[in-house]
């Protein structure tokens, strides 16, 4: 069917239009769904930001695409067309075609077993000031590099399911063989904590909007994550080696641990529930990235198995990207190393 996209979306407030269906459906097939009120045929402010989105990003186009909260037909025709483009691509040859971004799951906390809300119980110090929903872009993974149960020494220990594909050999190592104690972290300046053993829980401590001083150059724009537990900078899962790895003075000989299962399955959950929610209120999340990114001395921050357990399914899933590396002006961020990642980052070192 053919639509008059100059007479129809250029309409301002235009409602109910089989050319603004026929738009937000290219939108959505190409990775920029509504996230509030779906396919329903009104230009209003979701839709046209969308627009600015995809053409800024799928075209390379800086400029203003949508004046007087309008979108030109040549606009709206170059979406729809290039939808087209890739969904006729994809049945012609869909070897050569990635497979399609998850959509975000806006049905709320409920949705997700492993993320429990503890923000009535968490402390309120730090909840001071609140980043613009338009801001929020990025999730930022951490390691507390210490834990609150006891961890039993292994020579090795089983790999957990998601990572057996890294090897099948841990080497010494601990392991939690106790569930973590979420009333340790009430006061952590954190929004979500991520208890360590096997029944591993992520806790929501505070609202995803309260700017927290968490991450440096971070705070203004990412929710982050700390994951419980002292885990190696590098750890191959092939050999067994593991290196970067801070000892407190107390413990020259301490041993890094390896995540549980329901620990990464926890993180993982408690990212999909951060991208439905930022989805929920009006926002996208287009980046995930790692401590050691925004400032540098967090080398290990959160360390391999972290980000090859959470942020590298996440990745994919959702179609996101690395989070870019932040300038400080003492120690500038560091980008994530080929061995945490090295279909992404092949040319980068630790």
């Amino acid at each position: 069917m053919t639509h008059n996209f100059i007479d129809l979306i250029a309409k301002p407030g235009a409602q109910d239009e089989p050319a603004v269906r026929a738009l937000q459906e290219a939108l959505d097939e190409l990775g920029y769904p509504e996230p509030r009120f779906g396919v329903d045929g009104d230009l209003g402010q979701q839709t046209l930001g969308l627009v600015g989105r995809a053409v800024s990003e799928l075209l390379g186009y800086d400029g203003d695409t949508t004046p007087n909260n309008t979108v030109p037909g040549i606009v709206a025709h170059a979406l729809v067309n290039l939808a087209a483009a890739r969904r006729w691509l994809s049945l012609a040859d869909p070897q050569e075609q990635p497979p399609r971004a998850a959509a975000a799951d806006t049905g709320g906390i409920d949705r997700f077993p492993l993320v429990q809300d503890f923000r009535s119980e968490s402390w309120d110090g730090k909840e001071r000031r609140k980043n613009p929903i338009a801001r929020v872009d990025t999730i930022c993974l951490h390691q507390m590099a210490v834990a609150s149960v006891r961890a039993k020494r292994y020579e090795n220990t089983p790999i957990p399911e998601s990572l057996a594909h890294l090897g099948d050999h841990s080497g010494p190592v601990y392991v939690p063989n106790e569930t973590g104690k979420i009333k340790r972290w009430r006061k952590l300046s954190i929004h979500f904590a991520i208890t360590c053993g096997p029944e591993s829980r992520a806790w929501l401590m505070h609202d995803l909007l309260w700017r927290l001083p968490h991450g440096h150059g971070w705070n203004r724009r990412s929710v982050g994550l700390e994951f419980e537990g002292y885990f190696a900078g590098i750890h191959d899962l092939g050999s067994g080696k593991h290196s970067k790895f801070w000892r407190p003075k107390s413990r020259p000989d301490r041993l890094p641990m390896v995540p549980t299962e329901a620990q990464l399955e926890a993180g993982r959950q408690c990212c999909r529930f951060i991208i439905g929610d930022i989805a929920r209120l009006g926002g996208r999340i287009k980046y995930v990235g790692a401590h050691r990114q925004s400032y540098g001395v967090k080398a290990s921050d959160p360390g391999a198995l972290i980000w090859q357990g959470v942020a590298v399914p996440i990745l994919n899933e959702f179609g996101l990207e690395v989070a870019p590396v932040l300038k400080h002006p003492k120690h500038p961020g560091r980008d994530i190393p080929a061995q945490w990642d090295p279909q992404r980052r092949p040319e980068v070192s630790y």
